[in-house]
């Protein structure tokens, strides 16, 4: 991991940590340094395929940062009309490339371990729109500005009101969802008890259903299960909501592969848990015998894997 890529995970930690229930304190500073940050370090140090010069150069982000803030200061947080983002999520829409569209659901901090261990699998917070508004707090008030004391939480507005994060995520998920080709993959969690495809999960709700068939190849569903627990495998591939998975892309005629805890998953995994046991037979002996990985070994593993 570059330094860069270090100080933004981390100062993203930060944020998520210390704030309160409102507006992100400084979220105009925070957006626009993101912004320049994203067009010119983050993107040639890491050779990301979302950015080229051409987009680089044509990105304003003060601009940008203006239409954002249209969108909700001075409106009611849970009256936020359902296109109040749209403008603002078209104008920092990128081309995806084929078949390296990385979905999750229950699986956030892995499903980013994940692409970043792979190189080649890339979540929509690896986009300008997801890095942009990753861990930020937002919400306006009736003719006020914007509120920096309290906003709503998720599910907290009247049922036929529209919550103003919420907003902006589903219409940013059905952007990258809308974009997605080739083969795609969805990592979800064999281990979650409520079920690895939830019908009111953001993937379920908004992301499956704006797939183009016409233009996906094939969705590669990867199924996870927690290591170092004695907890059951509550959903393999055959069984559980995975059916249901299976039937919904089946009815939109979309093609499928299923396959549980996958090898490079699996290192990643193991890398911040190498005591878990099913770490031991990940890499045999010379005598055939499995021998328990040590963790600086595994991140070696993980690092080279992202060079191939």
């Amino acid at each position: 991991m570059d330094t860069s890529m270090f100080c933004l995970i981390f100062a993203s930690l930060v944020l998520a940590a210390t704030a309160d229930k409102g507006t992100t304190h400084n979220i105009q500073d925070i957006f626009i340094g993101r912004c320049i940050q994203y067009s010119n370090i983050v993107t040639p140090v890491n050779g990301n395929w979302l950015i080229d010069e051409a987009f680089s150069k044509s990105l304003d982000c003060n601009n940008l940062y203006t239409q954002f803030e249209t969108a909700f200061a001075n409106k009611d947080p849970c009256a936020i009309e359902d296109n109040a983002f749209e403008p603002f999520v078209l104008s920092v829409s990128q081309v995806l490339p084929a078949n390296q569209a990385l979905f999750w659901s229950g699986t956030n901090l892995l499903a980013h371990r994940y692409a970043l261990a792979t190189s080649k699998l890339k979540t929509m917070e690896d986009t300008l729109l997801g890095y942009l508004m990753n861990n930020l707090i937002f919400c306006g008030e009736l003719n006020s500005g914007i509120n920096y004391d309290e906003c709503p939480g998720y599910g907290n507005c009247p049922s036929n009101g529209n919550e103003v994060m919420s907003t902006f995520w589903d219409t940013a998920s059905k952007s990258f969802a809308s974009r997605a080709n080739g083969e795609i993959a969805v990592l979800l969690s064999g281990s979650n008890a409520d079920g690895a495809y939830r019908n009111t999960s953001t993937f379920a709700r908004i992301e499956l259903p704006n797939l183009n068939p016409e233009t996906i190849s094939n969705v590669r569903i990867i199924v996870s299960h927690d290591i170092g627990t004695t907890s059951p495998k509550h959903e393999t591939c055959n069984d559980g909501s995975l059916l249901t998975l299976k039937a919904d892309l089946d009815k939109r005629e979309i093609k499928y592969t299923c396959e549980e805890d996958e090898y490079q998953l699996m290192l990643v995994q193991c890398s911040s848990n190498p005591d878990a046991i099913e770490c031991y037979s990940l890499i045999s002996g010379a005598s055939g015998g499995p021998i328990k990985m040590h963790a600086l070994l595994l991140l070696f593993v993980v690092a080279l894997a992202r060079m191939l």
